[in-house]
């Protein structure tokens, strides 16, 4: 590593006319040797290793647990903080739920009904329940609803605040096939 002290630069005084061209050699070789011991302390200094988690006190979890970008690993709370995404508002008194649910054992031409529950009930009422089918494993025609308005029921006199039964018809004469789906739900 050179020697980082600030540089000497030490010029020749000029004595007569006739020494210029010589002194404005020297002045620049003495120059260049500065500027290349500048160039050498840039090069030779080195920037530590920075780990935030060890650096920064205040910081409950180290942010780089998960992954921001896709949300892996990350929690919901009231308050964001650290890997923990801030519960998104409740629109008046409406709370949001969200998850998947499987049909099983496999089945076709047939209704078939199974029950989802909240992790988290609500507090007074289950008001909506969408739900969607995601995937039929096994069957290459996926769920078959063509020409049936009742496809997918969630059961009105089932739906409590712990959860519902929702029903899915397939119309699949050749397959017995599983159903995956999710749901979205609104209560207060």
């Amino acid at each position: 590593m050179a020697d980082c002290d600030i540089p000497t630069i030490s010029l020749p005084e000029i004595t007569c006319l006739a020494d210029l061209r010589t002194w404005g050699t020297q002045a620049e070789a003495v120059l260049q040797a500065a500027i290349d011991h500048i160039v050498g302390c840039i090069q030779d200094f080195e920037i530590p290793a920075l780990d935030i988690c060890v650096s920064k006190d205040d910081l409950v979890t180290c942010p780089l647990d998960c992954n921001m970008m896709n949300f892996e690993d990350a929690t919901y709370a009231d308050e964001g903080g650290v890997c923990v995404l801030p519960l998104p508002p409740n629109l008046g008194d409406y709370e949001f739920r969200h998850g998947t649910g499987l049909i099983s054992p496999a089945y076709g031409d047939a209704w078939r009904s199974t029950a989802i529950v909240f992790d988290t009930p609500f507090t007074t009422e289950l008001l909506h329940v969408s739900v969607t089918v995601t995937a039929s494993g096994g069957c290459p025609s996926g769920v078959n609803v063509d020409g049936n308005d009742y496809a997918i029921i969630v059961q009105g006199d089932a739906m409590t605040v712990n959860g519902c039964t929702v029903w899915i018809y397939r119309e699949d004469h050749d397959n017995d096939c599983t159903v995956a789906f999710t749901y979205f739900a609104v209560g207060n």
